[in-house]
């Protein structure tokens, strides 16, 4: 190919061939690309929650204001879509979901989607969970054209969903636990005053601020759509995974079956909730320091490989492409996520 006497313009008696030139932008490019396209995903992991209350929000004002819709219509679409599922993906999900991992991922979503009152099945999640990763897989693929990188964004990105997810989760259980004493109290006062169990729900549904006081809604429209008070007390159990509220869903269905006294246990109760809720905050504020530590010394490796990668042309070239470095950072990986989950495991003392 003919050559461009880019030196001669420099002063510098140099020529670079067009093929050269072009390959050496291109290598660059593809990496700053797979580097976007991996920022983005983990973007829209990070925004996928909020967009899904956003989605909620215009679903509950078109609702107010009483606009008759098509199911193809409006935003009532994602509720089919929640709800149904993808039947093309149906047979591979369902083989999915005998991979633990997978299932765990899919249940975690679907618990952050029935929080924000989607209904939907841990099918139908996990079927949207394979075509996003599916879709962000070929998208990799076409952009650069690598199979691993294809492969690896395809499980990274049901990874990240399942974690931010999670920790969504997290926090609405635990901002659950620090509303449980004023709802036990407020129960108390109503079983003091003479209400009957459905009373009592009814105005501690009333006076507790969400998301408890949205299950405590959802056990009172159990209750009065005519299912049972066991049942509906055993689907608030089921919704939300916290040992106070298997004790106190316990606690009320017997009290509801016998017509005894639960005013000294549910202010028992409130004050064992209150101590583990002061003991929790006082070990996360002990644990903050070594929490942020090991989250930059993981981070930091990734970090100025990645830089040095896109500023210094060949800097990792050899490195990626021989047997023993392939070998050196497989052991390096299998060392820091070891690392990881030890340090974890450490700092993640349960005191509920």
């Amino acid at each position: 190919m003919r050559g461009i006497p880019f030196g001669a313009l420099l002063g510098v008696p140099l020529t670079y061939s067009t093929g050269t030139l072009l390959s050496a932008a291109v290598q660059p490019l593809s990496i700053v690309l797979v580097a976007a396209v991996v920022l983005a995903a983990i973007c829209a992991a990070a925004i996928l929650p909020s967009a899904i209350a956003g989605f909620n929000s215009i679903n509950r004002r078109l609702l107010r204001k009483q606009r008759v819709l098509n199911s193809e219509e409006g935003i009532f679409w994602l509720r089919d879509l929640l709800r149904n599922g993808l039947p093309v993906f149906r047979i591979p999900s369902r083989l999915m979901l005998g991979f633990m991992p997978w299932r765990q991922v899919s249940m975690e979503v679907e618990q952050c989607l029935s929080s924000k009152s989607f209904t939907c099945s841990n099918e139908a999640v996990s079927e949207l969970l394979l075509a996003v990763s599916l879709l962000s897989g070929m998208s990799i693929l076409i952009a650069v054209r690598t199979a691993s990188s294809a492969l690896i964004t395809a499980v990274i990105v049901p990874v990240l969903i399942g974690s931010r997810v999670k920790t969504i989760n997290g926090k609405r259980l635990q901002l659950m636990r620090e509303q449980l004493p004023d709802a036990l109290q407020c129960l108390s006062f109503c079983f003091l005053t003479g209400c009957s169990l459905v009373q009592a729900i009814e105005q501690t549904a009333d006076e507790v601020v969400d998301p408890l006081g949205q299950e405590l809604k959802l056990v009172r429209d159990d209750m009065h759509s005519g299912i049972g008070i066991q049942q509906a007390l055993s689907s608030f159990e089921q919704r939300n995974n916290l040992a106070e509220i298997s004790f106190i869903s316990v606690a009320l269905e017997i009290q509801h079956q016998t017509g005894g006294s639960l005013r000294d246990t549910l202010e028992t109760a409130a004050a064992s909730v209150r101590t583990s809720v002061a003991l929790k905050r006082q070990l996360q504020v002990q644990t903050a320091q070594a929490r942020l530590s090991y989250k930059v010394v993981a981070m930091m490796p990734v970090f100025l490989v990645l830089v040095l990668s896109l500023t210094v042309k060949g800097y990792a070239a050899t490195f990626f492409s021989s047997v023993e470095g392939l070998a050196l950072l497989l052991t390096a990986l299998v060392m820091e996520l070891t690392g990881i989950l030890m340090i974890r495991r450490i700092l993640g003392v349960d005191v509920g």
